[in-house]
């Protein structure tokens, strides 16, 4: 139809109510997540009853349900702001991360999409730019050779080599690091906004005041370089506009994310709840929809709605058709003799 979204995440494998219902991003200060693009929404409450909510009718449901975990009721239909269509220029390059923190507010400033990836037990960045451009999109051999070889079999072989052999994901890192190399895409919007990631992960991400960014940045690094922790898998750094949403990560403030990736079959739960202090320290709120180890008593003091929502969700679903095991886990309070259990997956 020549239209396209403003922003995308960097997968588009979900459904359109799942990605704004767990507060999926992309990144660039200019741009919310994909729920900032929702003008209207359908609900099914448990009752069957269909609610229609937007920024001007049923405010508060349209501020509760864009990000609700799907526990105010389905989404049976939503309005989505659209632009034209367009296409990005995507330059990548190796960077040496240090440079990348010292300039950040310039580089978030001048270019509409900013991202990186920091290779662990390493100062090297892989920097993404994107920016609008009116040139003709590049294709051929070499892209698909990044995006499936390089970026996918290639290093899920050097995965598989740090899942097998002791001490190798601290060499794999460094390896990972020096192969970087620049390059240039020019393409539709969607395809340099999503990526194929053909390499299975567990991964925890927190998104952080901008200001924290640095230090807990700092902090990571720090962390993972003195304990010499087996991490091969790139820490990814986005960045987004603040916003109005309940329970959005974004809620009230320009943001930074700040993922952790560690690859499928090796251990990633000491390393996830140390990041999670870290984190935690510097005023993070997890993504909904990645590992994480808090509870109800803890996202009372991250979101000043929570206890708003929660009686929104009582109202709609007294019944609680809607929570599963693991919301019920999530969102009900911990009853005194309870545990609190390891790191949960959404």
């Amino acid at each position: 139809l020549g239209r396209a979204l403003e922003n995308l995440g960097d997968i588009d494998r979900q459904s359109i109510a799942g990605a704004i219902s767990t507060g999926t991003h992309g990144t660039g200060l200019g741009f919310g997540g994909l729920a900032t693009q929702v003008t209207g929404l359908w609900l099914i409450t448990a009752n069957g009853e269909t609610h229609f909510c937007s920024a001007t009718e049923n405010p508060e449901l349209f501020a509760a349900a864009r990000v609700s975990l799907g526990t105010l009721g389905v989404i049976s239909r939503v309005r989505v702001r659209t632009v034209p269509r367009f296409r990005l220029e995507l330059q990548q390059h190796k960077e040496s991360v240090t440079d990348v923190l010292a300039k950040l507010p310039q580089t978030l400033a001048e270019h509409r999409h900013f991202e990186f990836f920091y290779f662990p037990h390493t100062d090297v960045a892989q920097t993404k730019y994107s920016n609008p451009t009116e040139a003709e999109p590049t294709t051929g051999w070499k892209d698909l050779l990044n995006d499936l070889v390089m970026e996918n079999l290639a290093f899920k072989g050097l995965s598989e080599i740090s899942r097998r052999v002791p001490g190798a994901p601290i060499p794999v890192a460094k390896t990972c690091g020096a192969a970087l190399s620049s390059r240039t895409k020019i393409s539709d919007s969607y395809r340099v906004f999503a990526v194929p990631r053909l390499v299975k992960f567990n991964e925890m991400e927190y998104c952080l005041p901008l200001e924290a960014f640095a230090d807990a940045f700092q902090a990571l690094k720090t962390l993972i370089a003195t304990q010499r922790l087996a991490v091969h898998f790139p820490i990814e750094c986005r960045f987004g506009r603040g916003d109005d949403i309940w329970l959005s990560p974004a809620y009230g403030r320009d943001s930074a994310y700040i993922a952790v990736h560690q690859y499928q079959g090796m251990p990633y739960h000491d390393y996830f709840r140390q990041a999670e202090q870290i984190f935690l320290v510097h005023g993070g709120r997890p993504h909904w929809g990645k590992m994480h180890d808090l509870r109800a008593a803890d996202f009372a003091g991250l979101y000043p709605h929570w206890d708003a929502f929660g009686g929104m969700r009582a109202r709609l679903d007294p019944q609680g058709v809607f929570l599963s095991p693991y919301l019920q886990r999530l969102l009900q309070p911990v009853t005194e003799g309870s545990e609190r259990g390891a790191v949960a997956g959404a």
